[in-house]
């Protein structure tokens, strides 16, 4: 037999269902103690079948109303009064348990009615000695009148059933008990018992995780159905989900190594630009421009996937470490405990692995509790979902941001580029060749040899560097 979700996280699924109205009819039960403490009422007692919430006493303050309550609470008393089934509860109650669900039932009744609620269920069918029945410690019943005290009542005891259960639906006849499903968020199913044949508020636009209006209890089992596949279909969604988010995590990572890619080739441009002494100065400060849009992409994408812890209450924040710890990773000196920190993943797997076998196999308990503070699976799940879904949107911040830098870098250095191309050129094309300078002196010719005198000798240029005299 393939194993249900709740098996497979060790929970089990469960439907919490209210008692009066929804399982047993007490509208019997309310006409005879309205006729044995109102015998002269004007109203009709048959008119009192279906004021569930005990309207019809009038003011509490009076003697008849407080010993209508009293006895309303009374084993006594109400132990002797005729009690019905609502038509198909006890089959329907059969039905979720041959379902392999756990049926919880919940009144407001006080604990003082214990036994004689035990009797009311056993004699229409439903035999609950030793199963899960939750009834209010106070000495008497909370005021059916008091929506707001019974809602308060159902809504803490909805809660701590979701700390052990997958409570797939909370069945119920009032207002109270659909309202109390939605505050805990849990999807909540109307019966429209005879004792209620008209709701008097629209529940279906207050905001709810699942609601549905059944008239008999075959339709209510139809619903109940519909929403366990529906909490499985989201069970498969919410892994999927988190699957997606993984992956995300990774892309954005390897995003994030192009953006640092990218930015250095830009930064080294740029700066290259800026160290170009042919440039002139305006050219070479506005080379600064993408310089520093390419240097601040640069440090945002580094900070995105800067080793962050990515699970408990430090999830995002950067993972510190102490100089003994640079030292040692380094020089790879030490054991690897040396270059832990007190508490981190290092630390906790050596002290692990000190402890017993039985500690060993309950330590996933305390790391999940130790992180989260909640040993529920669907909780952990969820908290991983969205812990998952955090990381991926800060890292997302800071490469979009980084991204957006680097187009601006890229579109002022071409701007850059062509600018000072122009500039250049322009400052270039300004500057006149310098002629050389005229000068007013008229260079002197050269005096033709004089005469020669007789018996006066003139040198000769043999070409082999020596002039050698010879006379005329």
């Amino acid at each position: 037999m393939t194993a249900t979700r709740s098996d497979r996280l060790g929970h089990r699924e469960a439907v919490v269902i209210d008692i009066d109205d929804t399982l047993l009819d007490i509208g019997d039960r309310r006409v005879a103690l309205f006729r044995l403490h109102f015998p002269h009422a004007a109203a009709s007692a048959e008119d009192f079948r279906f004021d569930i919430g005990l309207k019809g006493i009038g003011p509490r303050t009076t003697a008849p109303a407080q010993a209508f309550l009293a006895d309303f609470s009374n084993p006594a008393v109400v132990g002797t009064m005729p009690i019905a089934e609502v038509p198909g509860a006890s089959a329907a109650v059969a039905a979720l348990q041959g379902a392999a669900l756990d049926v919880i039932l919940l009144t407001s009744r006080p604990d003082s009615l214990r036994i004689c609620t035990l009797a009311d269920l056993a004699s229409v069918g439903i035999h609950w000695d030793g199963k899960r029945l939750i009834m209010c410690e106070s000495a008497s019943c909370i005021d059916p009148a008091d929506e707001s005290a019974l809602e308060v009542f159902k809504v803490a005891q909805l809660r701590a059933l979701k700390h052990d259960m997958d409570v797939i639906a909370c069945v119920g006849n009032t207002a109270s008990d659909v309202l109390a499903a939605f505050a805990a968020e849990i999807p909540a199913i109307l019966l429209r018992t005879p004792t209620l044949p008209q709701p008097a508020v629209h529940l279906e636009q207050r905001p709810h995780v699942g609601f549905q209006e059944c008239d008999t209890w075959s339709q209510v089992l139809v619903e109940i159905g519909t929403f366990r596949t529906g909490e499985r279909q989201l069970g498969t969604l919410r892994d999927s989900f988190s699957a997606a988010y993984t992956t995300w995590l990774s892309n954005l990572n390897q995003l994030c190594a192009i953006d640092v890619t990218v930015a250095s080739v830009l930064a080294a441009l740029a700066g290259r630009g800026f160290l170009e002494v042919t440039l002139s100065l305006t050219s070479r400060l506005l080379a600064l421009i993408p310089l520093a849009l390419a240097l601040l992409a640069l440090v945002l994408a580094i900070r995105a996937f800067t080793s962050k812890y990515s699970s408990g209450s430090g999830a995002n924040l950067p993972i510190a470490t102490k100089f003994a710890q640079a030292v040692s990773i380094l020089f790879d000196l030490g054991k690897p405990l040396a270059k832990a920190r007190p508490g981190d993943a290092i630390h906790e797997y050596e002290a692990l692995r000190k402890k017993s076998a039985a500690e060993q196999a309950s330590a996933h308990r305390q790391f999940f509790y130790s992180r989260y503070r909640t040993n529920n699976p669907h909780a952990l799940m969820n908290l991983r979902m969205f812990e998952l879904r955090s990381l991926n949107y800060v890292r997302a911040y800071a490469e979009h941001l980084a991204s957006r830098m680097l187009i601006w870098s890229a579109t002022a250095l071409v701007v850059w580029v062509i600018g000072t191309s122009f500039l250049d050129s322009s400052a270039r094309s300004r500057v006149a060749p310098i002629a050389p300078a005229k000068s007013d002196t008229t260079p002197a010719v050269p005096a033709a040899p004089a005469a020669a005198q007789p018996g006066a000798t003139l040198p000769i240029d043999t070409g082999a560097g020596a002039r050698q005299p010879v006379k005329p």
